[in-house]
């Protein structure tokens, strides 16, 4: 894992270097020491504010993730639209369905988000929970949920190309993004 992504083992390495060096100087009195303590207390700020600066392809997609969620709880359509590539169609009409039938809740919480990122950052799988309160025509209910997603790079950022849902106790893949895909492609197929 890179400094850019999580600096803490840094940072906690050199709070112990720091530490044992003070511990030292407390003992021997020696000035040396206490100039020697001052380069781990630099390296760790130097970690964190690395930390701040850069951000890793993992990140982005991690915040892609919550930004996506976000967008569909506000009822953005296009911002929501706007995170799957263009080249994912079907995935484009399943979103559209699903903000047609349902709406987010204000207790929507996006957790657990963990993100796979595939050789040379070509690919990134994202697994993440989204537990809220969906609203639809006939009622509402409390609903905790697990998706994968299938992210790729584009001109303009990570974007979406394929989405799966899980079951959020074993993990296993469900079937009802697909089957409303299939739905959806028959009732709006690609026109050449």
């Amino acid at each position: 894992m890179l400094p850019s992504e999580n600096p803490w083992p840094i940072i906690i390495a050199c709070i112990i270097v720091t530490v044992g060096l003070l511990i030292a100087w407390s003992r021997q009195k020696r000035g040396w020491l206490l100039l020697i303590a001052l380069i781990p207390v630099v390296l760790a700020i130097g970690a964190w504010e690395y930390d701040q600066v850069v951000v890793t392809p993992r990140e982005e997609v991690t915040e892609d993730v919550r930004e996506i969620v976000t967008a569909f709880q506000q009822r953005n359509l296009e911002k929501t639209l706007s995170y799957i590539s263009d080249s994912a169609r079907d995935l484009k009409l399943l979103v559209a369905s699903a903000y047609n039938l349902v709406e987010l809740g204000p207790d929507t919480r996006i957790s657990d988000i963990q993100v796979q990122m595939l050789p040379r950052n070509e690919r990134a799988i994202s697994v993440f929970r989204v537990n809220s309160t969906l609203r639809y025509a006939s009622g509402s209910s409390y609903q905790p949920t697990m998706w994968e997603a299938r992210w790729q790079p584009e001109n303009n950022g990570w974007k979406m190309i394929d989405i799966l849902r899980r079951d959020p106790v074993t993990g296993e893949p469900e079937l009802i993004p697909d089957q409303w895909r299939r739905t959806l492609n028959s009732m709006y197929p690609q026109k050449n």
